[in-house]
């Protein structure tokens, strides 16, 4: 299966759209409970569309353009479990796209293939927690956005304000639907440091983006006399660092020790096998760099839930993309490629299913 995706034909990722449907579709055609997530995001849909004002007769602090989408999903489809999850599975095919293309344009790999939107595309089918539609997941899609944006950047110098700008407008959209997103924009900054030689007028540039989006709507806030509540329910909940805990951290540990495990394997093949030109290496540095920042995201997120660890998806992709494709022997890069398939099919499978590993967050 890996070599059919090392080649370099776009049709490869028409065939990770299919994949992805059929790792999914058991649980899409299943009849189960509702998360607790999940249903909280299909109340916030309903009650909008019964004619409640968000953070007022909504008291939730869910970001505005996430309330948006649900409202959105509830007028079409109602309280629908099925639509979540096929938006969802859009949505990452979409991400595949994106995420495959970057490293594609930036040539992070000595290789050009179509592994990294296949891996990407397992990884976030991984847990039935990552199947539906959730506020991490939109904001991810403009988080990978912006990462485009800055390893062009990082590869060109490139002198155009344009990319910048969209940089920071990107992250400020993503925390328009997960706030917790904002905090990449202190990333973006620190690579821009540590990785260009950015003039301090486009460090302004990229801030002037990334509070754009929320300024826009403070100003709709401000201007339905909503902009007090918006404050509190959106912008205040993340100072004050209290946690819902829907799992334990050892559940999040086990739940993840799949690939977990693959990802310590690859930075000990990478730090024996790979020979990275400079520009490579600064990429990987970057990577790194925001796979701390996913941990900060992580901690101040407020939620202790599965589907807040598909933020650290990209950055396990990237390293352990790099591992399958350093080994000099194709059979045993196929070997160790199955292996990481079959694992990631039964555990996502089997922990919606119960038939190895019980997980029980359901809720009638």
């Amino acid at each position: 299966m890996l070599s059919y995706f090392r080649i370099n034909d776009p049709y490869r990722l028409v065939i990770i759209f299919f994949l992805l449907l059929a790792l999914r579709l058991p649980v899409i055609l299943s009849d189960s409970g509702l998360t607790a997530p999940e249903l909280s995001h299909m109340l916030v849909g309903e009650k909008l569309n019964s004619g409640a004002s968000l953070y007022e007769g909504v008291w939730d602090n869910i970001a505005p353009l996430s309330a948006l989408v649900y409202a959105v999903i509830d007028f079409f489809f109602g309280r629908s479990q099925q639509a979540y999850q096929v938006i969802s599975l859009f949505l990452v095919a979409f991400q595949c796209l994106i995420f495959n293309k970057l490293l594609l344009d930036s040539k992070a790999y000595n290789e050009n293939n179509y592994v990294p939107g296949l891996v990407y595309g397992l990884l976030m089918s991984f847990f039935f927690d990552f199947f539906t539609l959730t506020p991490v997941l939109m904001g991810l899609t403009f988080l990978l956005l912006a990462i485009d944006n800055l390893f062009n950047h990082i590869e060109f110098r490139a002198k155009e304000d344009e990319k910048i700008l969209n940089i920071g407008i990107y992250l400020g959209v993503a925390s328009l639907f997960y706030l917790p997103y904002i905090i990449f924009g202190i990333a973006v900054i620190i690579c821009f440091m540590l990785f260009t030689g950015t003039v301090a007028r486009r460090y302004l540039l990229m801030i002037f983006g990334l509070v754009l989006p929320l300024l826009l709507t403070s100003c709709y806030f401000l201007l339905q006399h909503r902009l007090t509540v918006f404050i509190y329910n959106y912008l205040n909940p993340i100072w004050q660092f209290q946690t819902d805990n829907y799992v334990s951290l050892l559940e999040i540990l086990i739940i993840f020790s799949v690939p977990l495990s693959f990802f310590i394997f690859s930075l000990f093949r990478i730090s024996q096998r790979a020979r990275f030109n400079n520009y490579q290496g600064r990429l990987a540095q970057v990577m790194f760099l925001w796979l701390i920042f996913s941990v900060l995201f992580a901690l101040v997120s407020g939620e202790l839930a599965p589907n807040i660890m598909m933020i650290f998806v990209p950055y396990l992709s990237f390293f352990i993309v790099h591992a399958f494709l350093l080994f000099h022997r194709r059979w045993i890069a196929e070997i160790v490629f199955t292996l990481f398939v079959v694992a990631t099919v039964l555990f996502s499978l089997g922990a919606y299913f119960d038939f190895f590993f019980y997980f029980q967050v359901h809720v009638k």
